[in-house]
């Protein structure tokens, strides 16, 4: 009896192993336990990726998951082709149909997290706009020219890579395989997924969290409660000494700095073939809310105002500030809906301009 059950557990994990380890097995697995809203289905999203991480009763709220609804524009002449690179700001949010932005005929869409370049492509009969969108935590490391070529501009190989029986070559590609052999880079987190993203654990997370929160004052080291404990935050976003902060000291040096790094930008696609680049940066919602009671470093509006800057950025923060709690999910790490319509009627004020 010992040894049958030792087989079933060694069986079980065996198979855990193996198909945390398939990224197509835990692509359709994921598909599946989102859709399920019984204790079967996976939760940690459900009501918001802060929720997931913290297990917090009281910002148990369910998430409109929906896409922004398609505004209903008078007939336009459609002249832009729109390249996004973006993030889960967008992504989340529109489904990227062109009728979402104004005068465009065609929209092609590139995110931050994509694992392989994915090459732009100019219209011949319209003209080409380069639309960039970063949340602010993220904007200093990724608005750059390297980092946005790695995502839609594929570089010259290397001499190795374009040599490849050379010894770097052959070198290179026995690490990877090694590498890949006996690393899974997501696996710890799909494991943790098959097992304990589930309904039936939610009960349980919420005792533990309870326990951890009001009784020792501990809580996940990403996550903060704002002052009125009407909001969870990203810590990064809260945290004055996380450089993606909304409070984390800025020089004026600094702002130039950044300023110039956009402008680098928008000068090199330009030479490339792009009529227009717009830059998007959407503000941290704890820089919008308000709910801390002290001053934040005003990033974007100061490289806004920064004398060398002469391009194009769309920053939704005033019009986001006006009723800022309804735009905004409590449990959530980003805009809801009616945020994210605030900010496409403002890009397509930006884009009836040109």
């Amino acid at each position: 009896m010992r040894r049958i059950f030792a087989f079933v557990v060694l069986f079980f994990l065996a198979f855990v192993l193996i198909f945390g380890s398939s990224n197509e097995g835990m692509r359709l697995l994921s598909q599946r336990r989102y859709i399920r809203q019984d204790g079967w289905g996976a939760d940690k999203f459900t009501f918001g990726d802060l929720y997931g991480l913290t297990y917090i009763k009281p910002f148990k709220m369910p998430r409109d998951t929906s896409f922004v609804t398609i505004p209903a524009h008078q007939p336009d002449s459609l002249t832009y082709k729109l390249n996004i690179i973006g993030d889960s700001y967008l992504y989340s949010f529109f489904s990227m149909n062109p009728r979402y932005f104004r005068k465009t005929g065609e929209v092609q869409f590139v995110r931050w997290s994509t694992p392989k370049p994915i090459p732009y492509r100019l219209s011949k009969d319209k003209k080409n706009i380069l639309l960039v969108e970063c949340v602010e935590r993220n904007f200093r490391n990724l608005m750059t020219l390297q980092e946005i070529r790695n995502r839609i501009d594929p570089q010259p190989a290397s001499k190795s890579e374009a040599h490849p029986g050379s010894q770097f070559a052959l070198l290179a590609r026995i690490n990877k395989g090694i590498k890949t052999a006996i690393y899974h880079p997501t696996l710890e987190n799909n494991l943790e997924f098959l097992l304990f993203n589930l309904g039936i654990w939610a009960p349980f997370k919420e005792l533990k969290s309870a326990l951890n929160f009001y009784i020792f004052g501990r809580l996940d080291n990403d996550v903060r409660v704002s002052k009125n404990w009407k909001q969870l935050y990203l810590t990064q976003t809260v945290d004055p000494e996380k450089v993606g902060s909304s409070f984390y000291p800025t020089s004026d040096e600094e702002v130039g700095a950044y300023v110039a790094q956009l402008n680098e930008v928008e000068t090199y696609f330009k030479s490339k073939g792009f009529d227009q680049v717009i830059f998007s940066i959407i503000p941290n919602p704890v820089g919008v809310l308000n709910t801390e009671n002290k001053p934040t470093n005003q990033i974007l509006s100061r490289i806004a105002k920064h004398p060398n800057w002469k391009g194009i950025l769309v920053d939704p923060s005033l019009r986001l500030q006006k009723n800022a709690k309804e735009n905004f999910f409590p449990s959530d790490s980003h805009w809801n809906q009616r945020g994210a319509a605030i900010w496409l009627g403002q890009l397509n004020e930006t884009l009836n301009a040109l």
